[in-house]
């Protein structure tokens, strides 16, 4: 007789999911759900700029509005929605793969600008009820996020913080969309080094993370090695 829970455990995943190019001009994408052994292609959403509602952006954009450097964001895109040209819209945005979870089937997007100034702009969707939502874990940008590291299996994302000195550490866990301040550094520690948002942080497995400190005290420009320290996820 046949263990059906362990052949269930040896199943591997068959398929994949990615997005394709269907409008370069308003850089609108599908997504489309591919079978790794066939090649065959199924269309979950044909067009991921009209799945996206005008309510859910605003609610995006408004999570955040400390940063003066956020202004610039969230005025364009209220001027095109008083204006109802929401296709305008994505000549200058688009969205675009973050994290695709196989295992759970989570999908997570960001919204992406061309500009370096980073803001809360994850959502994400579940194919089981075809729905989007805009991720809670988007309200931790109040901190000033200079820089993410995600995780090689795409399950968790690092991001140092800290408008001046970066001195907290937080894990977010994108499955669950919660967020933990994984470390707080003493007073004259920081992440950083050098140049503002340059950080030796990096994953070495799917659990285990290592991240350099350096002495603030030292110098605002050259600051001096103190340790490198590592952290096991639970």
């Amino acid at each position: 007789m046949v263990d059906k829970r362990n052949s269930e455990k040896e199943i591997s995943v068959d398929w994949r999911y990615d997005l394709e190019n269907i409008d370069r001009s308003y850089n609108d994408k599908r997504l489309v759900k591919i079978n790794l052994f066939t090649g065959e292609k199924e269309i979950i959403i044909e067009s991921l700029n009209n799945k996206v509602s005008k309510e859910l952006l605003l609610e995006l954009f408004s999570v955040y509005r400390i940063r003066g450097e956020k202004n610039i964001v969230i005025d364009k895109a209220r001027l095109l929605f008083q204006e109802d040209d929401i296709e305008n819209f994505w000549e200058d945005f688009s969205l675009e793969k973050f994290s695709f979870l196989k295992e759970s089937e989570k999908l997570f997007f960001q919204l992406v600008y061309p500009t370096d100034i980073p803001f809360p702009n994850l959502i994400s969707y579940d194919p089981n009820t075809q729905k989007l939502q805009v991720m809670k874990i988007n309200s931790y940008y109040r901190d000033g996020f200079h820089k993410q590291f995600l995780s090689p299996d795409g399950k968790f994302l690092l991001a140092p913080s800290g408008f001046d000195l970066s001195q907290k550490l937080w894990l977010f866990n994108l499955e669950k969309d919660t967020a933990q301040l994984l470390t707080q550094l003493s007073e004259n520690e920081t992440f950083d080094q050098e140049i503002e948002g340059a950080f030796h942080i990096r994953w070495l497995n799917n659990k285990t993370v290592e991240y350099t400190i350096y002495n603030q005290s030292s110098s605002a420009i050259n600051k001096s090695l103190i340790e490198v320290r590592k952290v096991v996820i639970e």
